[in-house]
């Protein structure tokens, strides 16, 4: 690293008094690797002499990068030198350098190496660090700079093209208000050209071009006594065609430019601009095709690498978007084809009609639009189902409707239609099409009764036909189909908005409904979460849409996970058509709600009414308490109970005379069980049906039945055994005794061995039945003594809690209290073995060893 001293000393500046100086302006762009890049100013060459000027503090890697109208001030005059510099000695990359006597672009171009990116052709540092100055030094290029008597004007400019006219514009960099004016068509020699002298317009207003033609102009500041510039030019133009100036945009949705893609543009079948591409980034990438009346543009798209990404479009003479191709990452077509040639005309006589549309789109009938792009008053309009051959299908010739109407149409049929301008004595122009629409289903008018949708008709998401959605709050949710369902596969559902209260309705189709007569509106509904309850609300009216619900016939916050159905009953006064409408008003971020089998049925109009209100209480286990509101006289009534989701006629059925009715120890806990109900008013008049009413058992609950664990005992030693006492309850022992406790011992139970204790508790107020075990061995117990048949001692005894077991042999030890519960158990693993039962109450209790040689039982006393 080494670091440049920046002098200048007392002397000199002194020497600078007096004299002019001028600020330039240094900028350092484009190519790559940017911060390998240092640059320095020094009034010698090849970075010797005073510095002027440096990136940063003078020290390499200090302030390396590009730089943009960086400033400094020379004295006019002066040679002074910029010196650049790349640590890895490997040219510039590209990077190319201006220095401007004013920022942004700006003023006169001082010096630029010729536009060519330093490099001096060695590369013998490779080491990426900052070393010595001579190795790293790519170019040192002398400048120096005396300001005109009178300055050159600079960035010149041709605004307002048009097809005959154009303005031609610079930036005065002195003080001149005076200017001469040179202008021709492109490549003419000064002198020759149309020469408007001593203007002091800026910009000069030109006329008389013409069509798509290339032209060229200078300028020169006129400063009176101080002379004239010099001249500054030729500034490029182009005049617009007689059309006008069709543009086309270049992007590419990566950033990364075409890579390798390319459009030529033709006029006419000839190439006006070829190779055109984007090198890098989004774009887009402007080009600017001046086209005459009638001309034909065609554009030849050759793919580069990532063909997905580029995007062109075109605009013609009104800044109207008229083609577009690659769009949503598809490669992009050519536009026409110029060989013949075909693509977009500039300014027809007759413009091509555009922004085809289809509204008003009933069953049978549509409106078929368009938008008119010249004065055309007159169209011919052919339209076909899909797919159709123009000219065999239906042709509306003249017509001076926009839009015009088509009837005739089948319900739920594409069709596809094309228009053409007439132009009168201009001519026609071009077909514009297909167009594709379909026409709506033909909604069906329910007239006759049971009706049922169970939305399984159609494909989800959509509605079956008929029906009408109202998404009120205008957000992404609303009603639709889906495959959670009471009757599979589908039903109609509506989601959670996480930040907006639900607010959608959906209307069946027109129900002519008979004034007087009384009707029953059934639907099953469930949700998707118990924590997430739903607000659901059906009303009807004369009206599909939200003002013609006029009268309520449910209105509920739900919470059941499992589908539920309810039931309303309403009767229009006047005979017409009327809709049911479902509204979903649930708060911000709930779930999901579920409507299916929508049923509307005629009730008989006799004196037996349908009871409504369908409950159920004091569940238990195995009992519930059925009930329901008779809406008549009744005083008997059918029930139907079953397993949940049983068809009517399958069930249990029960003639009642009293209500509620229990269903009494019938029932299984824990499960999922409906009923239906209908009145019976005598002599064969039933009402209809009215359910299912869901309920559910609880599961049976623990009584505390425990017998404990299996135990040995000595042949004269019994054990009692303990079933819950207390409530409603029944008893069955495998010893065929009925009490709640018993005693078993070997005269009860025939003698030594192993015996399998089973007892069977009944609830009888739930019905819930319990049931536990416990195996009991009986065998000889003999006194222990130091010559044990089995070679086994136990001391001392009584025992404080530690007790000593000592044994010929390997073998188990269990110890137990005088109820049979094992308190120790373990593997005996040597001869002498230590057990504390201090934690254990003071009493009698067994010690069994069971070795190869047998098993003996001692008695024990902890004190």
């Amino acid at each position: 690293m080494k670091k440049f001293t920046l002098l200048m000393s007392f002397i000199l500046l002194l020497s600078w008094q007096g004299m002019t100086q001028t600020t330039l302006y240094l900028t350092t762009s484009g190519g790559s690797y940017p911060t390998e890049k240092w640059v320095n100013i020094t009034d010698g060459p090849n970075g010797t002499g005073t510095v002027l000027w440096a990136q940063g503090d003078g020290n390499y890697g200090n302030g390396q990068g590009l730089v943009t109208d960086s400033a400094f001030t020379i004295v006019d005059g002066t040679t002074y030198y910029i010196n650049c510099y790349d640590r890895y000695d490997d040219g510039w990359d590209g990077t190319t350098y201006q220095i401007r006597t004013a920022p942004a672009g700006g003023g006169i171009l001082v010096v630029n190496n010729g536009g060519v990116s330093p490099d001096d052709g060695n590369d013998d540092d490779a080491s990426g660090s900052w070393e010595v100055m001579d190795d790293e030094r790519e170019s040192s290029e002398a400048f120096s700079y005396m300001p005109a008597a009178c300055m050159q004007p600079s960035n010149l400019s041709a605004t307002l093209v048009t097809s005959n006219s154009a303005s031609l514009g610079w930036i005065e960099n002195g003080s001149a208000t005076s200017w001469n004016v040179e202008w021709g068509t492109s490549g003419f020699t000064q002198g020759t050209g149309t020469m408007v002298s001593g203007t002091t317009n800026n910009p000069e207003p030109i006329t008389g071009l013409s069509p798509s033609t290339a032209y060229e102009f200078y300028v020169q500041a006129d400063c009176g006594g101080a002379g004239t510039s010099s001249w500054v030019g030729p500034f490029a133009f182009t005049s617009a065609g007689t059309c006008g100036v069709f543009t086309v945009d270049l992007e590419d949705s990566y950033g990364d430019g075409w890579n390798g893609g390319y459009i030529d543009i033709y006029i006419n079948g000839v190439l006006y601009a070829g190779n055109i591409t984007l090198a890098g980034g989004y774009g887009p990438e402007t080009v600017q095709v001046p086209v005459n009346n009638d001309d034909i543009v065609s554009i030849d798209y050759t793919a580069g690498s990532f063909s997905y990404e580029n995007e062109y479009r075109v605009y013609n003479q009104s800044a109207v978007l008229v083609a577009t191709e690659g769009a949503s990452e598809v490669t992009p077509n050519d536009i026409g084809d110029y060989t013949i040639p075909t693509g977009l005309t500039a300014c027809p006589a007759c413009p091509d009609p555009s922004l085809l549309t289809a509204t008003a789109v009933t069953a049978t009938s549509a409106s078929l639009g368009w938008f008119e792009n010249g004065s055309a008053t007159s169209w011919n309009v052919e339209w076909g189902t899909s797919g159709f051959t123009q000219g065999t299908g239906n042709m509306v010739s003249g017509t001076t409707n926009n839009p015009e109407p088509i009837t005739g149409l089948s319900p739920s049929t594409a069709y596809e239609f094309y228009v053409q301008a007439d132009c009168g004595g201009s001519g026609t122009s071009a077909w514009v099409g297909p167009f594709a629409f379909t026409t709506l289903c033909s909604a069906p008018v329910i007239s006759s009764f049971p009706w049922t949708e169970n939305f399984d008709g159609v494909t989800t998401p959509a509605m079956p036909c008929g029906w009408i959605v109202d998404n009120v709050n205008a957000d992404t949710y609303t009603w639709i189909t889906g495959t959670t369902a009471s009757s599979a596969p589908n039903s109609m559902q509506v989601r959670w908005n996480s930040s907006e209260a639900a607010n959608d309705w959906s209307f069946t189709p027109e129900l002519v409904l008979v004034g007087g007569q009384t009707y029953q509106l059934s639907f099953n509904f469930a949700v998707a979460g118990t924590t997430f309850p739903e607000k659901l609300k059906v009303m009807y009216g004369s009206a599909q849409n939200v003002a013609g619900m006029t009268d309520l016939l449910f209105d509920s916050t739900l919470t059941n996970t499992v589908f539920d159905t309810a039931f309303a009953t309403f009767t229009p006064a006047t005979s017409g058509s009327y809709f049911i409408g479902f509204h979903n008003y649930s708060d911000a971020n709930m779930f999901r709600i579920y409507v299916d089998d929508v049923t509307v049925e005629e009730v008989m109009t006799d004196t037996c009414s349908i009871p409504s209100n369908l409950s159920a209480s004091n569940i238990t286990p195995s009992s519930a308490l059925l009930n329901w509101i008779e809406n008549g006289n009744a005083t008997e009534w059918d029930i139907e109970w079953g397993l949940q989701g049983f068809t009517l006629g399958t069930g249990n059925a029960e003639h009642v005379v009293s209500k509620p009715h229990l269903l009494n120890n019938v029932l299984t806990p824990n499960t999922a069980y409906e009923f239906y109900v209908r009145a019976d008013c005598g002599n064969g008049d039933t009402s209809l049906w009215v359910g299912p009413y869901l309920f559910v058992t609880p599961p049976c609950m623990p009584i505390g039945l425990e017998l404990g664990n299996d135990t040995t005992l000595c042949s004269n030693q019994s054990l009692t055994l303990n079933a819950p006492a207390g409530g409603p309850y029944g008893y069955s022992w495998s010893t065929s005794e009925s009490t709640s406790s018993i005693t078993v011992d070997t005269a009860s139970l025939g003698g030594n061995g192993t015996y399998n204790i089973t007892v069977s508790v009944i609830d009888f107020s739930t019905m819930c039945i319990y049931n536990d075990a416990i195996n009991v061995t009986f065998s000889i117990c003999t006194g222990i003594k130091e010559n044990s048949s089995i070679g086994f001692a136990v001391y001392p005894n009584p025992t404080n809690g530690m007790l000593t077991i000592r044994a010929d042999e390997k073998g188990t030890v269990e110890i137990t209290n005088l109820q049979g519960k094992v308190v120790y158990k373990n593997t005996l693993n040597s001869t002498s073995q230590v057990i504390n039962l201090s934690e254990n109450a003071k009493g009698v209790y067994f010690v069994s060893i069971t070795t190869s040689k047998g098993v003996e039982v001692q008695k024990i006393v902890i004190q």
